[in-house]
């Protein structure tokens, strides 16, 4: 993920090195101009991208969603950006629940290599989650999330906030891991920031009415609040916050 500019610059410049040797002088600079122009293109899409994905990264973690756009493992960034970019909000639901279904072998499998000693848990969960046993395996992928949290962020709890009249009063207690990382561009940003920003997850709901027992909140759900949480697409947000956390903490860890 990082650097992607400068990697795609790098191929540009290997494949004109390579046509080079067989175009002649008129050729080489019609190549040239065309090159010039597409490079300047690229460019701007790269100056804009970052602020996009940041304003649909916040739009969607706000609604239980947790995406990588750059993902070692899934070659889908055009896929989502063509998917997700100024769709409605229920093209991106359905979208991210047909996506990240699909995905649920590959992401299990990812997990069990990065985190051997929680294999019974990671398989008891995925198997709840593939019976469709929503209401036993909601739970659960929620707390296997925290419990990635704990085993790659020297146990930082995933959910906690910081306390108020505090520096960083309300914010989640994750944002302090990246107190001490340096160079942070611009994607990587949009890759930490659900992190290190407040999101609907989180949020505290005194005496929930019923249209908010039905939301993906982990306060309602883990405490007993909620007794309408259980359905196929916050089945499927829970799966993409696990595997959020384990692949954003795994990046941050091997940076």
């Amino acid at each position: 993920m990082k650097n992607l500019k400068e990697a795609l610059f790098k191929k540009i410049q290997k494949v004109v090195s390579d046509l080079d040797e067989n175009l002649a002088n008129e050729e080489k600079l019609q190549l040239l101009s065309v090159l010039q122009s597409a490079a300047i293109e690229i460019n701007s899409y790269f100056e804009s991208l970052p602020e996009e994905l940041q304003k649909l990264t916040d739009q969607l973690m706000n609604k239980g969603w947790f995406v990588v756009f750059f993902d070692d493992h899934f070659d889908s960034f055009h896929q989502l950006k063509q998917n997700l970019v100024g769709k409605s909000n229920g093209s991106k639901d359905e979208y991210l629940m047909k996506y990240f279904d699909t995905k649920v072998d590959e992401i299990e499998t990812v997990l069990l290599e990065g985190l051997p000693k929680r294999e019974s848990q990671i398989k008891q969960a995925f198997q709840a989650y593939r019976d469709k046993l929503y209401y036993l395996s909601i739970p659960a992928l929620l707390i296997l999330a925290e419990s990635v949290c704990r085993d790659l962020a020297s146990n930082t709890d995933l959910y906690s906030k910081h306390k108020p009249r505090t520096e960083k009063a309300h914010e989640p207690r994750t944002d302090d891991l990246f107190d001490e990382v340096d160079n942070i561009d611009q994607l990587e940003q949009v890759l930490f920031s659900p992190l290190r920003k407040r999101t609907n997850l989180t949020k505290n709901c005194s005496n929930p009415n019923v249209h908010q027992k039905t939301l993906f909140n982990r306060h309602l759900i883990i405490h007993g609040q909620s007794d309408s949480y259980g359905s196929e697409i916050n089945n499927i947000k829970s799966l993409s916050l696990v595997y959020y956390v384990f692949y954003t903490l795994e990046y941050l860890r091997t940076r």
